[in-house]
């Protein structure tokens, strides 16, 4: 009975003994891959977090850099324009009276099929432009026909009208004769009634 006993004894201490070896070398075996497949997942969770986050910077990065690059390309392509630009201002009344005195553009024969009052205004308006002043090209038209003189915004009276063949300032007025609009000359030219109607019906005034 007592060697039964004992058998029986050894065989649970064994068969318990064997248990918790298998527990443990199960354990381990379990740990150890658990560990390598934590350590994959947490590799990949790290490799998307980072590439993620240095993405970021490096398009912070390269927008700051981008963007100075394209402020400086812009600034020198402005800066080339604004040297390729004529700025124009409108002149005081004495500077277009000292323009127009200078200018020699009123010497040039009048030719009837070669050099007219339009000639005579584009010539003046040119000459104008070269020394910065800012004129516009003017049409009278009258009945059948016209004439072209040139104008100033001056900043001090105004709108002023002007006649390129004799630098002398005119006042033009709608259906008013033409010759009536004349102002007292600095040249010494008189203006009589013309042959034909030159009463103002349109004024256009191109800048």
């Amino acid at each position: 009975m007592k060697t039964i006993l004992i058998v029986i004894v050894v065989a649970i201490i064994v068969a318990t003994g064997g248990g918790y070896f298998a527990y443990t070398t199960a354990y381990s075996t379990a740990l150890a891959a658990g560990t390598a497949a934590g350590q994959e997942k947490g590799y990949q969770q790290g490799f998307t977090a980072g590439q993620d986050a240095g993405n970021s910077t490096g398009y912070n990065t390269g927008r700051a850099t981008g963007l100075k690059d394209g402020y400086s390309a812009g600034y020198n392509d402005g800066l080339a324009t604004v040297k390729d630009t004529l700025v124009l201002h409108n002149p005081n009344y004495a500077e277009v009276k000292a323009f127009l005195k200078a200018d020699t553009t009123d010497q040039i024969p009048y030719n009837e099929l070669t050099y007219v009052c339009t000639h005579y205004a584009r010539d003046v308006i040119n000459n104008a432009v070269k020394k910065g002043i800012r004129t516009a090209y003017v049409e009278t038209r009258f009945t059948g026909m016209s004439h072209s003189l040139v104008a100033f915004e001056t900043t001090d009276k105004g709108l002023m009208y002007f006649d390129p063949q004799y630098d002398d300032e005119v006042r033009p007025v709608l259906n008013k004769p033409y010759w009536q609009c004349m102002m007292p000359t600095d040249s010494g030219v008189t203006f009589s009634a013309p042959g034909s109607d030159d009463t103002i019906r349109d004024i256009l005034i191109i800048w």
